[in-house]
């Protein structure tokens, strides 16, 4: 969910997504704009749309296959890399006593 601009107005009933709008502005309003990021994890999706954005960054951003099939395949096969790629990249602590 993106949060409504400073300054937002209500959007009339019949419009739609009002009611989200309109919990969230009622929401920043009551609590602080900072309070209603944390209440409605706002920080999650900044942390989701940076992985998709080194996922594709190291993978690319199209798939080759055409099949809805082939290409759960080949996005799994793109995320093991990925992880593979990130347990390389994690030192390995060791105890010295």
């Amino acid at each position: 969910m993106i949060p409504p601009r400073e300054g937002a107005k209500r959007w009339s009933e019949r419009t739609p997504g009002a009611s989200w709008r309109n919990k969230a502005i009622n929401g920043i309003e009551r609590d602080g704009r900072e309070e209603w990021k944390e209440q409605s994890d706002y920080h999650g999706r900044s942390l989701i749309e940076n992985t998709m954005y080194g996922y594709k960054t190291l993978t690319g951003h199209y798939f080759s296959a055409r099949c809805i099939g082939s290409q759960a395949t080949e996005v799994a096969i793109r995320v093991g890399i990925v992880n593979h790629m990130v347990t390389l990249a994690r030192p390995q602590s060791v105890r010295i006593s």
